[in-house]
């Protein structure tokens, strides 16, 4: 496998605060990828420099070899990086399906005009999105609830639909930020399930889980983080034993963290 994400000595400072330092990480294409640590250690900062939505303060996140440092989060976007947020972030006014169609945005080749008038063009695309988005409500099992609002869903269910959008967008690296999340154990099953059939398509997923089960359970390769500096990586049963980690972070060497 070659490295489909890369960070070289990401550093992000907040006045005198260091959030991050110094991090080299590596992410294999196909991998599920934990990023774990206490809170505050920095993890989602990361998140943040690799979708762009922060610049570092030095060092770079080099995407399929290419450094995204300095580019928009929409050109990010564009290149194949989509994220989950902690919170779900959806249209409540419209329906389900509309929600995932919402996510194709960045694909459409016409214009506001043609969108407005309803050209031939616009509505052949239209309706290809149409398809698509019902296609990848079937694949998350929200099929049967497309015509339902995202307001009158369960919680584990506008989490699943959140994947749905940001799947919508076509992305090649998924960040998935706490997506168990305040789920009951049904409710995580299914999204552990539904995590494991993204990376069947061949998309790479990265995690930030407090779970430690569920990072048990999925992740091939995990760092861990405290105080923005990675004290660890490797796989689960290693970082999971290491003495810094359970120190740091699982104490006494037990994984059942919530």
């Amino acid at each position: 496998m070659s490295a489909i994400l890369e960070a070289k000595g990401l550093t992000k400072r907040f006045g005198g605060v260091t959030a991050v330092s110094d991090l080299d990480m590596s992410v294999q294409e196909s991998q599920i990828f934990g990023l774990i640590g206490p809170n505050g250690a920095g993890k989602t900062t990361v998140f943040s420099m690799i979708s762009a939505f922060q610049r570092p303060t030095a060092g770079q996140v080099l995407f399929e070899g290419s450094d995204v440092v300095g580019k928009p989060a929409h050109a990010v976007a564009r290149l194949g990086i989509a994220r989950l947020f902690q919170h779900s972030l959806l249209f409540g006014n419209i329906t389900v399906l509309e929600n995932v169609i919402v996510g194709f945005h960045r694909k459409r080749s016409f214009g506001l005009f043609s969108s407005f008038v309803g050209t031939k063009r616009a509505r052949e695309e239209e309706e290809g999105f149409r398809v698509k988005a019902l296609e990848i409500l079937d694949f998350v099992g929200l099929g049967r609830l497309k015509d339902e609002l995202p307001v009158n869903l369960p919680h584990g269910h506008q989490r699943l639909l959140s994947v749905a959008t940001t799947l919508a967008t076509g992305p090649r690296l998924l960040l998935l930020d706490e997506p168990v999340t305040g789920m009951n154990p049904a409710e995580m099953n299914e999204m552990v399930r539904i995590i494991r059939k993204i990376r069947e398509t061949g998309i790479t997923l990265m995690l930030v889980e407090h779970h430690m089960r569920v990072v048990m359970d999925l992740c091939d390769h995990i760092v861990v983080l405290n105080y923005g500096q990675k004290i660890a990586e490797g796989g689960a049963q290693q970082v999971c034993t290491d003495p810094a980690v359970c120190a740091a972070y699982l104490g006494k060497g037990t994984y059942d963290a919530a």
